[in-house]
């Protein structure tokens, strides 16, 4: 057993210690509680680099693989007192442990204010907001993963409610962020993010829409390279006699950092990248979702569309260095295709999810302009997440 997870353990099994401890000894005092989900995720499919489980040496495109892993194991610890309250979810990969939220609260009883503080799940737009534990076919959509560190960061953010009993309302939230996740704040000036939402519930039909603005950026040797993000989201989710519909939508556009050879880079700090290669790229995304719930039984049938342009002048730069461009990390338009059908047991405890994936991508241009395309991509799921 390895050193972080040793460590995991003895942590875990201190804090079950302290719990034991508060429940029997005071009641004034927090109140713990755990909470978590384990997922395991088979895939089969013609595309290793697209797979999100699984090691294994890579082999060309047009030959079936087949991956076995643990997609994600997460352990939620909530602390409630008064108006306090502290959360830290610990997410165990392939890849290791890493904290995924360390964060403390602020919420003044009938307000409809907070103050959230540490590291976050970042508001922005409705998919990045929804736990984890509830997406359909497991993984988001591309280009959000992709918009890192938009996901989870370090940063203080100020939100407001209007009481969830009203049948209509509205939220707000304006957060400095470090942009980094996890390495402070190694820039001049904050990640600024501002959301707002509305919603109506009338009778059986429920309705949200919103807008995000990410405004920030890469330093790089005393220059600054934009990292901007806009987003709207829709939602109409309505109950019927035989079951319940959601319909989603989701759009962003915006520019992030990338070089010559990569459509876009994590890296805050750019380490081992040359002031000359660094530039900014535009992109755009946008995901269409249809999920059904059936009255008296265990299933759920959905099916998600994905546009992502990562680099909205890929035809201009192909054209201009077309030798530099030649590089798998640099595509064009990604179509994407889900579907598949989640059964739940056990009281929605146990859900199985079977799916499927298409995508097709542009990877080029002939002489005369037309596009070019990487090989169909063809992925099967399934998937096995346990929550308590």
């Amino acid at each position: 057993m390895n050193k972080p997870l040793r460590t995991l353990l003895l942590l875990l099994a201190l804090t079950a210690l302290g719990v034991n401890s508060l429940q029997s000894q005071d009641t004034d005092r927090p109140q713990i509680k755990f909470s978590g989900y384990v997922q395991t995720l088979l895939q089969v499919g013609n595309d290793y680099n697209a797979f999100t489980v699984g090691k294994g040496v890579e082999r060309t495109t047009d030959i079936i693989q087949s991956r076995l892993g643990i997609r994600r194991a997460s352990l939620v610890t909530e602390a409630r007192w008064d108006e306090l309250s502290a959360q830290i979810i610990i997410n165990l990969r392939e890849s290791g442990i890493t904290p995924n939220r360390v964060m403390i609260t602020y919420a003044p009883r009938n307000t409809g204010f907070a103050l959230d503080a540490g590291l976050m799940k970042v508001p922005f737009g409705n998919e990045i907001s929804r736990y984890a534990g509830a997406i359909e076919l497991i993984d988001r959509p591309l280009f959000l993963s992709r918009m890192a560190p938009v996901a989870i960061d370090l940063g203080v953010s100020a939100r407001y409610a209007t009481p969830a009993d009203k049948p209509t309302g509205a939220n707000f939230s304006l957060s400095a962020l470090s942009g980094n996740s996890f390495n402070s704040m190694p820039q001049s000036i904050p990640n600024l993010l501002g959301t707002a939402a509305v919603h109506h519930q009338t009778g059986s039909t429920y309705l949200l829409g919103g807008i995000s603005a990410y405004v920030g950026g890469v330093e790089l040797s005393g220059k600054r390279y934009a990292r901007q993000y806009y987003g709207a989201h829709a939602q109409v989710k309505s109950r019927y006699n035989g079951g319940e519909l959601d319909l989603r939508a989701e759009g962003v556009w915006g520019r992030q950092p990338g070089t010559r050879t990569m459509a876009y880079t994590y890296d805050p700090k750019g380490a081992g990248i040359a002031p000359g290669d660094m530039l900014v790229r535009p992109f755009t995304g946008l995901t269409l979702l249809a999920a059904n719930r059936f009255t008296g039984t265990p299933l759920r049938l959905f099916a998600r569309y994905t546009y992502y342009d990562q680099n909205t002048n890929f035809k201009q730069e192909w054209s201009e260095h077309p030798l530099e461009i030649q590089n798998p990390d640099l595509e064009g338009v990604k179509h994407s295709v889900r579907a598949g059908a989640e059964l739940f047991f056990f009281r929605d405890y146990l859900r199985l999810v079977l799916g499927y994936q298409y995508t097709r991508t542009v990877n080029g241009f002939t002489a005369s302009g037309a596009p070019t395309y990487a090989p169909d991509m063809h992925i099967g799921m399934l998937a096995l997440q346990y929550s308590f």
